[in-house]
């Protein structure tokens, strides 16, 4: 089975932010610091992985576009596998967006009937609208998604709702440790606190499971300003 990202990626990825701070407390905030970039080093990652060509196509784009000195605000899309679980669905994403000002990501699903028409659902999900950790290179380690059943369909009115929360002030009712603790830890259990907080906010997400050359599910990732990345057809794999 070829995994895209260990469960354990968003811990990871809440210590790098972290350390990203400190880093530029250290040396002052620069776009690419000349000892370390972890964006950079998590695209070199990537590159290393057994992804598929297309992906590995994709990832070499961005490394180069992310070289050249002058910021693309158009997303890439780099992955997307979904995994099919007994009891609960994921779905993992990898994206590379220079501007980091992405705003979720659209399902676009295409079924065909017994007489051969075929029918186009599409929903967006503003997923990263308080995302904390949005940053160039991105690696989401599972969305929980629901097999969409009979006509079932995304709740415009929740995810509007979530869209438009205050989330800053959701975040300050927060109860964290004292901050007289080492002040590593103290960020690390803040910035774990505030996903856990997100992800109990986030309303459901759709889609509809694997049905033979009946069905076909393709993703792409939007931004802020409209932007929108290429689209993937959706993988998937089993737990």
């Amino acid at each position: 089975m070829n995994h895209i990202f260990p469960e354990k990626h968003k811990f990871i990825y809440i210590l790098l932010f972290v350390y990203a701070i400190t880093f530029m407390l250290i040396t002052g905030c620069q776009r690419k610091p000349k000892l370390t970039d972890i964006h950079m080093d998590l695209l070199e990652e990537w590159v290393r992985k057994s992804w598929p060509p297309d992906a590995k196509e994709r990832i070499t784009s961005a490394i180069n576009k992310y070289k050249n000195d002058i910021v693309d605000p158009i997303p890439i899309l780099i992955r997307v596998v979904g995994k099919i679980g007994s009891e609960e669905h994921k779905l993992y994403l990898a994206i590379f967006d220079e501007d980091e000002d992405l705003l979720g990501f659209v399902i676009r699903e295409e079924s065909k009937d017994p007489n051969g028409i075929v029918t186009i659902l599409e929903d967006d999900y503003p997923i990263f609208a308080h995302d904390p950790g949005v940053c160039v290179a991105s690696a989401y380690g599972g969305f929980e998604i629901f097999a969409r059943k009979d006509e079932q369909r995304k709740d415009e009115k929740a995810w509007e709702d979530y869209l438009n929360m205050d989330f800053d002030a959701k975040v300050s009712q927060l109860e964290l440790t004292s901050s007289s603790k080492n002040w590593y830890e103290y960020e690390v259990e803040k910035y774990d606190r505030i996903y856990r907080l997100l992800e109990s906010l986030q309303p459901a997400i759709f889609i509809s499971m694997p049905n033979s050359d009946k069905l076909k599910v393709w993703i792409y990732v939007y931004d802020r300003a409209g932007n929108k990345s290429n689209t993937i057809e959706l993988s998937w794999e089993e737990n």
